[in-house]
């Protein structure tokens, strides 16, 4: 008596830590009880395919359609053995199939799409670098220092520290071709020239994606 309470204890802890081992979907197990499955056979199949529960389901409604047109005499068995070699018709694989090759096809045209963008997107602000060089090249030595010295107010003298490099740095205010040299200045000098200077001569992206 007192070891089958021993063997009546250790299954208990065994499913006791199996339960802590799996994460319970308790729709499938429900379902694979109301085949006959014991509560043992039942975590080891949800610790088996926890991340195939949709694959699971299609196999025991594949088996529900077995049974319901022909006879079968051991439904768990059958069921373990259906799992194991994919009994699903060739119609569900079909569509699991389609399924996948639309999503993969979806990503691939978002892909695609994302790449034109930034590809569009490159081509504009080029459009708008030259716009901005070209009007740098008309000026005179003078204007080219004065632009240079009100783009250098926009910033404190930290931030050009931080990463910049300048031409001289015992002369105050930075060097155009530091700029130049700088992608991070190069953009916000850009930007700054179109906003104050530039604004009614640069086509909008929109009218540029269209001339382009």
């Amino acid at each position: 008596m007192l070891k089958k309470l021993k063997n009546i204890k250790k299954i208990a802890e065994q499913t006791r830590q199996a339960l802590d081992d799996v994460e319970i979907n308790q729709p499938l197990y429900d379902r694979l009880h109301g085949y006959g499955f014991k509560e043992k056979k039942i975590l080891a199949i949800l610790k088996t395919y926890k991340n195939k529960i949709e694959y699971v389901n299609e196999i025991l409604d594949s088996v529900d359609i077995k049974i319901q047109t022909d006879t079968v005499r051991n439904v768990g068995g059958y069921i373990v053995k259906a799992l194991e070699e994919d009994y699903r018709p060739v119609s569900s694989l079909k569509q699991k199939l389609e399924k996948d090759n639309a999503a993969s096809k979806a990503r691939e045209t978002t892909e695609a799409e994302e790449k034109e963008k930034q590809i569009a997107a490159n081509h504009y602000y080029k459009y708008k670098e030259d716009k901005v060089f070209e009007y740098v090249d008309c000026l005179d030595k003078e204007e080219v220092s004065a632009l240079i010295t009100d783009f250098g107010a926009t910033f404190t003298l930290g931030q050009f520290e931080r990463g910049q490099k300048w031409a001289n740095r015992a002369e105050p205010g930075i060097k155009f071709e530091a700029i130049k040299e700088s992608p991070a200045l190069r953009t916000k000098f850009v930007n700054f020239v179109i906003e104050i200077f530039l604004a009614d001569r640069i086509l909008s992206f929109r009218d540029f994606s269209k001339n382009g």
